[in-house]
């Protein structure tokens, strides 16, 4: 008799560890039932004459969970670095002292880009003479072209994790080149400083490009890449044209 109800105990005790084991890899079944009333974890310690099972069936419940808590601890820490970045930065697999120098770099030349975009502008409007239409449209798709770079360039400094320009005024601090608020310039005198400009920025192009590629960050180097290519392009054009004006003017 004693023997039978050892054995009785032994099967229940296996079917609770069973239980158990299912439920804790069911997370969904074991939530509906505790709400519902009709499990309580841990409470299963006697059987239905009173007497107290093995307390191995919570110790292998602690286990199972144990287990599971640290299998999920040790996922999140060999998570990437770029996913475990905290909510206000964006996550990028580069440094802290390559996001620092690339965006640095990129937001200097963001703001000389705005600097040549309004010098260029400016100069569109107020040209004049007998090239006035061909000044005029030429230095309109410059402007335009300029233009087109610069939410690449702030986005780009987003993308590496950095804050980019806010303002007129950080712009104004971090530009190289400068403005010209003289009155009555001469076409020829408009064009040939803008192209001195487009020469200098070809140079800053450079100069950024270098950064980016020591630092990793492809990406930019190849926007840039073509960004030297078009302001070489508008140093050419705005250099031929030039000549062309000052011939025609001396004849």
């Amino acid at each position: 008799m004693i023997v039978r109800g050892k054995s009785y105990l032994l099967r229940i005790r296996e079917r609770v560890i069973e239980f158990v084991s299912f439920l804790s890899k069911n997370r969904s079944l074991r939530t509906r039932l505790v709400r519902s009333g009709q499990l309580i974890i841990g409470s299963m310690h006697t059987n239905p004459g009173g007497r107290k099972l093995n307390s191995s069936v919570t110790s292998h419940e602690r286990d199972i969970r144990r287990r599971s808590e640290n299998k999920r601890v040790s996922t999140a820490t060999d998570l990437p670095k770029a996913q475990r970045a905290s909510s206000g930065e964006t996550p990028t697999d580069l440094g802290s002292e390559a996001t620092r120098a690339i965006s640095t770099a990129l937001n200097t030349l963001l703001a000389d880009m705005f600097a040549l975009y309004i010098k260029t502008k400016t100069f569109h409007w107020h040209m004049a003479g007998p090239h006035f239409r061909d000044f005029h449209l030429l230095l309109d798709d410059h402007a335009d072209k300029i233009y087109a770079t610069t939410d690449v360039i702030a986005e780009r400094v987003r993308k590496v994790g950095a804050p980019t320009l806010r303002s007129i005024g950080d712009i104004s601090r971090r530009q190289r080149l400068q403005d010209n608020d003289v009155e009555n310039l001469t076409p020829l005198q408009m064009l040939a400083e803008l192209r001195e400009d487009n020469l200098q920025l070809a140079a800053y192009l450079r100069e950024t490009h270098n950064t980016c590629e020591e630092q990793g960050d492809v990406a930019s180097a190849s926007f840039l890449e073509s960004w030297i290519d078009e302001a070489e392009q508008r140093v050419w054009y705005l250099f031929e044209t030039c000549r062309q004006a000052g011939t025609s003017a001396a004849e």
